[in-house]
């Protein structure tokens, strides 16, 4: 397999985002905190929606905790949660969200 076609390993990749993380914070002072110190995990079953008719033409996107994150967008009204923090738990990521 030629240098090009070969994948990045995974060790160099983080240290990448430490590098990025250290630049981005140079000379700022920063608290680490737990995330369960600033912000509390909430079930999303209140907020299910019940067709699965999803269109682009509608606004409200409807979110999974898999890796494509919005299924699709929806027109319903109720049981609706403007969330500006996303845990995806099945894909161990975390997303931002403006509604």
């Amino acid at each position: 397999m030629s240098n090009l076609m070969e994948k990045e390993p995974r060790n160099t990749r983080k240290t990448q985002k430490n590098d990025f993380m250290e630049k981005l914070l140079d000379g700022v002072e920063v608290a680490w905190l737990p995330l369960g110190d600033v912000t509390q995990y909430e079930l999303p079953t209140e907020y299910l929606v019940t067709s699965t008719n999803y269109s682009d033409e509608f606004v409200t996107p409807v979110l999974t905790a898999g890796k494509t994150f919005i299924l699709g967008y929806t027109d319903e009204v109720s049981g609706i949660y403007k969330a500006s923090l996303v845990s995806g738990y099945k894909s161990n990521k975390f997303n931002w969200l403006s509604v």
